[in-house]
């Protein structure tokens, strides 16, 4: 059966509109992953910093280490 030319050039329509959905969709998903990659840094490295003393607090520590010594 021969199809029409119209009804050729609407499946190619549909074919190139599905493609560009996909790629637009992996786009969208590969960003997620470095948006949440990205946060998960900034929480780890703020969770670090929370552990680490103020330089304040370090600087009076290394002095009442030097004194005692």
């Amino acid at each position: 059966m021969i199809k029409n030319l119209q009804e050729i050039v609407e499946e190619g329509r549909k074919k190139k509109e599905e493609g560009r959905r996909k790629k637009e969709e992996g786009r969208r998903k590969k960003e997620e992953g470095r948006r949440k990659k990205e946060e998960g840094r900034r929480k780890k490295e703020e969770r670090r910093r929370k552990k680490e003393l103020p330089p304040i607090q370090k600087k009076q520590i290394l002095l009442i280490l030097i004194t005692m010594h």
